[in-house]
């Protein structure tokens, strides 16, 4: 009843001490081993137990108070102040929201069923994983219309790594930054130092296209002129423009700083072709039953094309020129039946042969009119009127006022 300590010994070892204040405190039971408190099981005669054992060394002492009630839920564990002070908490909100159900906790990783899945020993880097293990995958999902954000990342470097993702398994990769290289790839910026032997726009190693400093385009043509555009078509179209099957509209047009010279497009229903000089529309017009190959209509001049060829000259130019050569033979113009029989020609001294002349529509002459005569060669030739004149000849019918002295048969 006094206030002196409780003291247990054995092999007058002390064991176990009750201090005046209540504070028990148990002995190391040997030297080689902490004090331990020991709860037998209840079975008779059984020999397991539960206990607590303090550790080998301890740099500070302390005691460890208990929480005032159980917890409120199952599955919760003890969480410690650094006074020692426990309480119960749920795991999920002491670790942020995850969700651990096999788990040990070290100084510095998280190990999962034995392997390590987040690291930050030796720095304060973290690793998530073993990206040696090709096994250790890890899967960040953050929902449908969840988002991943990366904060604090270091400034890189051209030589750096890049990451992708495929998109079959949605694993991120790895891809050596020189892949994407300017140097391997066609710059929107442009391009310096390029080689043509080298570096082209071709298919199966060929080249197709060329862009020269100068910014002239050749297509299909290696040995490339001067031309702004030059396009070498081999066994197929050099260009083709489609136009819908119905509306008014032009497929083709070029123009000049003097006005439109040249459109191709749909008028009046048909496919025509234009060629203006100096904007002035329709100095050349192909266009008719929508076929310009086999079947075209030509006006020059105008817009009409109700002929194969229509002429429409200005009051000061003439309508059609034919220009023989130094030695023609042949002749400069023919007009030809449907078996092709020579009707009218023009030949290379201007004479026209009309085996089949025919005049009508004729207007009445006069007496002194020259007359159209045939030498012997059928040249047609012109004669006076007055050659065949009834006063230089004796009429049949009788002649009037005649002078003996100059008029007479002899």
């Amino acid at each position: 009843t006094d206030s002196k300590d409780f003291v247990l010994r054995t092999n007058n070892v002390e064991r176990l001490r009750v201090s005046s204040g209540g504070i028990v405190t148990l002995a190391p039971a040997s030297p080689m081993a902490t004090g331990q408190l020991r709860f037998s099981e209840l079975a008779i005669s059984g020999t397991g137990y539960v206990g607590f054992r303090a550790p080998a060394t301890v740099s500070s002492s302390v005691v460890y108070t208990l929480p005032d009630g159980a917890p409120t839920a199952n599955g919760y564990v003890l969480s410690s102040t650094t006074g020692g002070v426990l309480s119960w908490v749920d795991p999920a909100a002491a670790l942020g929201g995850a969700n651990l159900t096999t788990a040990s906790l070290t100084t510095n990783a998280l190990t999962v069923n034995g392997t390590t899945a987040i690291n930050t020993t030796g720095s304060a880097a973290t690793t998530i994983g073993n990206l040696a293990d090709a096994a250790s995958a890890v899967t960040i999902n953050t929902g449908s219309s969840g988002g991943f954000t990366l904060g604090g990342l270091p400034t890189g470097s051209g030589s750096d790594d890049v990451l992708l993702i495929d998109p079959t398994t949605n694993k991120v990769k790895r891809v050596a930054a020189s892949t994407f290289a300017t140097g391997a790839n066609w710059s929107l910026s442009g391009n310096a130092n390029t080689d043509p032997a080298n570096n082209f726009l071709g298919t199966n190693n060929v080249e197709r296209l060329r862009v020269a400093a100068n910014g002239a385009v050749s297509i299909g043509d290696s040995n490339f002129n001067t031309a702004t555009l030059s396009i070498r078509a081999e066994n197929t179209r050099g260009v083709s423009v489609v136009q819908p099957s119905t509306g008014v509209g032009t497929a083709l047009y070029y123009q000049s700083n003097f006005g439109k010279l040249v459109s191709w497009n749909r008028y009046g229903g048909d496919d025509s072709f234009f060629i203006a000089a100096n904007g002035a529309l329709g100095q050349i017009v192909f266009g008719g039953t929508n076929d310009l190959i086999f079947t075209p209509n030509l006006s020059i001049g105008s817009y009409t094309v109700d002929a194969r060829l229509r002429v429409n000259p200005t009051a000061a130019q003439k309508g059609v020129i034919v220009q023989a050569a130094a030695s023609q033979s042949a002749n400069l113009l023919e007009l030809q039946d449907s078996a092709g029989t020579v009707l009218t020609s023009v030949n290379a001294s201007g004479a026209v042969r009309a085996p089949n002349l025919a005049l009508t529509g004729l207007a009445t002459g006069a007496g002194t009119d020259d007359v159209l005569v045939i030498d012997g060669s059928n040249n047609v030739k012109r004669v006076a009127a007055s050659t065949f004149a009834t006063g230089a000849n004796w009429s049949l019918s009788g002649n009037a006022n005649t002078d003996p002295a100059n008029n007479f048969l002899g």
